[in-house]
């Protein structure tokens, strides 16, 4: 509890900085594309890396500091052992939802560095995820921007 509303502090001392530099804001969305590496071992054990495609958009309140929310989507394939589980041919896809800050270094007007981070809600749609929960995400990247305010990502990111 004491940790949660230190967050919730912090995150209000960030955004109260950002108001006044509301005149500079602008909206942004993109498209994050790649690799879905199952790092839990349980998760590991049944499945194989797979994709992950990720929409995202948010409000950018200055130059570097914004707001993010994010639509979460990862597809493993099974691993093929043939334990005799339930769904253990079928590919495990998950679903997520975070919401978050975004950090931003342009780096002239077609690139720019980001890491941004959220919590959320997750859960599993298909295959060894049948869970839902609450989740947290975590990541950083290179975004090149395609259009005004319309980019495509080479990222990491940890759910």
């Amino acid at each position: 509890m004491r940790l949660r509303n230190l967050l919730l502090a912090a995150a209000a001392l960030l955004l109260a900085g950002a108001l006044p530099a509301a005149a500079e804001s602008y909206p942004f969305i993109g498209l994050n594309l790649g690799v879905a590496q199952p790092t839990n071992d349980n998760y590991n054990a049944h499945c194989h890396t797979g994709i992950a495609a990720s929409p995202y958009g948010g409000v950018m309140f200055t130059e570097n500091l914004g707001v993010r929310a994010d639509i979460h989507t990862t597809f493993n394939p099974p691993d093929g052992d043939h334990r005799g589980s339930p769904d253990e041919e079928v590919w495990s896809t998950l679903l997520g939802f975070t919401l978050g800050p975004r950090l931003a270094l342009p780096l002239g007007p077609l690139f720019e560095l980001h890491a941004d981070g959220g919590v959320g809600a997750f859960t599993g749609l298909s295959g060894r995820l049948t869970e839902s929960d609450w989740g947290w995400s975590f990541g950083a990247g290179l975004d090149f921007y395609v259009a005004p305010n319309w980019a495509l990502s080479a990222f990491g990111r940890w759910n």
